[in-house]
């Protein structure tokens, strides 16, 4: 298996658009970088590692590109470092965390995937 990871810093919106054509599937966080998914091609997985209690924001999206949503199910492997808090509100919102997870259950996600 072969992965390319991209940071989109400083790339074009056109070549952003080619690498996302040109994917099997997308992983990201919850977050605007998984509307990308609409370019996708037919074929394509999207795995959103955790979703932060917004279940049907991209699932719903995908559903309607009609591509497979895939998402961290064992919330038991995914930990929320510090606080997350929105800059609009100052109230705790899990959108706004940083999270680290167990890197062999990615690996073994990834494989299903």
């Amino acid at each position: 298996m072969e992965a390319r990871l991209v940071i989109e810093i400083g790339v074009t919106f056109v070549k952003q658009l080619e690498i996302t054509y040109n994917s099997d599937i997308l992983i990201g966080m919850h977050g605007s970088g998984l509307t990308h998914l609409l370019f996708l091609p037919d074929w394509a997985t999207v795995f959103e590692i955790y979703n932060c209690d917004d279940a049907l924001c991209y699932s719903d999206l995908a559903r309607l590109r009609g591509i497979k949503y895939f998402t961290w199910k064992n919330l038991e492997k995914i930990q929320q470092v510090g606080r997350g808090v929105s800059p609009n509100t100052n109230n705790e919102n899990k959108k706004f965390a940083n999270y680290r997870f167990d890197r062999t259950e990615f690996r073994r996600l990834i494989n299903q995937v």
